[in-house]
């Protein structure tokens, strides 16, 4: 007997996305494509999946990049099945990672490799989904999620640019410090602590933990 398949497809209404937790034996996924980003973290047993007429296969720990409008499937690989997490970014979710990492509209990034395997990538991914499904902190949601996108923009897509330097931000970190203490309780957003300090969101989160850890 098979082990009983489940999924958990949630929306996340603050930062507007959609992610998924799931384990599945026999389900399979038909030739398909979307019109959003998917970031997919096998976190145990095997998966395997065509994209482009090419066969990967995803073992625990592999991560799966697909680009919006790219035809792909989704199988287990055998009667263990697999359990997946999954993100659902918006083409606007991309293109405002972009604009922070860049400060330039440029065009949207395009993933070239499918499959990748990056253990420091795995525990943002995880911490990620775990603090998007108990829904307990904006602040670290948006945070996550931000640092997320960009750092699988800056080490896999097609965006060429040069991070802007880290300036001497002080200020600008203990303002942030003594609001998030102020009004931690009322579940402020990074957007809005950005807003606060006069920075972009990406920026203070860098210079935040260049100055604090």
């Amino acid at each position: 007997m098979h082990p009983k398949e489940w999924t958990k497809l949630r929306h996340n209404p603050q930062l507007d996305v959609r992610h998924l937790q799931a384990f599945y034996v026999e389900h399979t996924f038909p030739r398909h494509s979307h019109d959003y980003y998917v970031i997919c973290l096998i976190k145990r047993g095997r998966q395997s999946f065509t994209h482009k007429g090419d066969k990967h296969f995803t073992p625990p720990g592999g991560i799966i990049l697909i680009n919006p409008d790219t035809v792909h499937t989704g199988e287990a690989v055998d009667h263990h099945g697999f359990e997946m997490v999954c993100l659902y970014p918006t083409i606007a979710h991309m293109q405002t990672a972009v604009f922070e990492l860049t400060g330039r509209h440029q065009s949207l990034p395009f993933f070239a490799e499918v499959r990748i395997d990056q253990p420091r990538l795995i525990d943002n991914i995880l911490a990620l989904h775990r603090v998007l499904a108990q829904e307990t902190s904006p602040l670290e949601c948006e945070s996550r999620f931000v640092l997320t996108l960009t750092q699988l923009i800056k080490q896999y897509a097609d965006i060429r640019f040069n991070e802007q330097r880290l300036g001497r931000e002080r200020k600008a970190v203990r303002q942030a410090r003594r609001y998030i203490d102020d009004c931690f309780a009322q579940g402020i957003t990074l957007s809005q602590l950005a807003e606060h300090v006069s920075l972009s969101p990406y920026y203070l989160l860098r210079v935040f933990r260049a100055e604090v850890g």
